[in-house]
C-alpha cells in the first residue's frame, strides 16, 4: 500500500466513513464497498460535513477534537455564508 499522511483536516473528516472519529481500513473497505456498488450509502454517516470557512482548528491532525460541523445560517440580505464543504469519502478533493 502506498501510504501517505493526509496534509489537511477536511481529507482526515472525509476519510473517516463509519463516522467513529478515527482513520482506518474499515473506512477504506466501506469506500471500495461504494465503489464496487455493494452498498449505496455509508452507514452511520452523512453525506456531507459543512464547517464555517473561518474555523482554526486547535489539533489539524485530530480535527475531531471540537465539534466544528455546525454552520448557523441566519439568511438577509447583507450577510456573505462561507462554508467548507467536505464530502465524505473524497479525500483527493
Amino acid at each position: 500500500m502506498n501510504i501517505e499522511t493526509f496534509d489537511s483536516p477536511y481529507k482526515i473528516i472525509a476519510s473517516d466513513v463509519n463516522n467513529d472519529l478515527k482513520v482506518k481500513s474499515s473506512d477504506l473497505l466501506l469506500i471500495r464497498k461504494i465503489n464496487y456498488g455493494i452498498i449505496n450509502s455509508f452507514p452511520n454517516n452523512t453525506a456531507w460535513r459543512f464547517l464555517d470557512k473561518s474555523y482554526d482548528f486547535l489539533s489539524p491532525n485530530i480535527p475531531w477534537e471540537q465539534e466544528p460541523y455546525k454552520v448557523d445560517i441566519l439568511l438577509t440580505n447583507d450577510k456573505i455564508i462561507d462554508f467548507i464543504g467536505v464530502e465524505i469519502g473524497d479525500v483527493n478533493y
